[in-house]
């Protein structure tokens, strides 16, 4: 995963023609992330830096470390073992992914 290394305002995204709005009581800027490093520089565009984001362990949520709140250490209510990322998250990714 990649995250562009720029914090972007909500409205500068739209979805279907439509500007998005910031969430009440949430951050007023977000980080893309994105799956390909082609994908972050199409979105970037010239002189903004994407870097690649990896876990530290196949426990941890990837995609919530650029988030303000996205490198938080919890406790697995599944399996019990530790993982980062959001303060609210309840389960590790890999638990997440078991089918």
């Amino acid at each position: 995963m990649w995250a562009v290394m720029k914090a972007f305002s909500w409205d500068s995204l739209t979805v279907m023609g439509m500007p998005l709005q910031a969430p009440d009581g949430g951050p007023q800027r977000f980080i893309p992330v994105f799956d390909t490093l082609e994908q972050a520089e199409a979105w970037a565009g010239p002189g903004y830096h994407a870097i690649e984001l990896e876990p530290r362990t196949e426990r941890d949520w990837v995609a919530d470390f650029p988030d303000e709140n996205g490198n938080y250490q919890n406790k697995c209510e599944q399996c019990g073992e530790t993982f980062i990322g959001c303060r609210g998250r309840a389960i590790c990714f890999a638990c997440y992914k078991k089918p």
